[in-house]
């Protein structure tokens, strides 16, 4: 396969052959208007070679039914200074937000698995990256679908991750709301369509979500309520919240898709 980079001392150092175990992720589908596709789809991407930044991102692109390989996109100028490494994370397109991200949360889960703070410098970047909602999106992709990245979710969580979801409540909330929705939506498609392998990896991104919502529950303002908000437009009353209510009929989600979100959502809400 193609090199990817291996990482030393929360450095990307050499390049090798390495296997990753990453599991699709709804997220993926999100265009700019934040809308997601209900249906199963396959993901297909290329990856090349990473440089000691993580700069040359991997493109992925989604296709109902046929998926295909797509282009690379063209690597940019590799950022020289902490300053521009910080804006290079904050103006970054979908793509290169999951190289930064992946990368990131490499270091974030060897300095879990040491007991350690993550490093200042990958604090600085990770707020800048979430600040966007291509950054914070392509942050959620990477960190949600590998599965090397456990130990980010043993409690308790990170304080510099969860401070930097914290500062950023625009576009957090709305996407940290969208991953227990979608994963958990998702995961019946999958067992629907006889993906056990698939439906896995959508619950495991549902699990690893939840727990985040549970730390940020009454530390974020407006989490809270936007999780109310999404169950008043599953839990079958009339007057329930208009966008999800949009939401939700715009991507087809029948009784059984809604109550699997409101079974999601409601232990949520009782825990705080």
């Amino acid at each position: 396969g193609d090199p990817v980079s291996n990482r030393d001392n929360n450095k990307i150092t050499s390049n090798r052959p390495k296997t990753r175990m990453r599991f699709f992720h709804p997220i993926l589908l999100l265009s700019s208007s934040s809308a997601f596709l209900p249906t199963h789809s396959n993901r297909v991407h290329k990856r090349s070679n990473i440089n000691n930044y993580g700069q040359n991102a991997f493109t992925g692109t989604v296709r109902q039914v046929k998926s295909e390989p797509v282009e690379e996109t063209k690597p940019t100028a590799v950022p020289q200074t902490e300053a521009s490494k910080r804006e290079h994370a904050r103006t970054s397109s979908f793509e290169d937000a999951q190289v930064i991200g992946d990368d990131l949360a490499a270091i974030l889960t060897k300095s879990c698995d040491n007991g350690e703070p993550m490093p200042e410098e990958a604090t600085l970047l990770l707020r800048e990256l979430v600040s966007t909602t291509s950054g914070a999106r392509g942050w959620f992709v990477s960190l949600l679908t590998n599965m090397d990245y456990d130990p980010v979710f043993v409690k308790p969580i990170d304080e510099s991750f969860l401070s930097a979801l914290c500062d950023n409540p625009e576009p957090n909330i709305k996407l940290m709301t969208m991953n227990v929705a979608m994963s958990t939506a998702t995961e019946l498609t999958h067992l629907a369509n006889g993906n056990e392998d698939l439906a896995a990896g959508s619950r495991m991104t549902a699990i690893r979500s939840t727990i985040l919502v549970e730390e940020l529950m009454e530390r974020l303002p407006g989490v809270r309520e936007t999780f109310e908000a999404l169950l008043s437009a599953v839990d079958g009353r009339e007057d329930g919240d208009k966008e999800w209510m949009k939401f939700c009929k715009k991507w087809g989600y029948g009784p059984e898709q809604k109550d699997a979100i409101r079974r999601a959502v409601e232990p949520l809400l009782a825990k705080n």
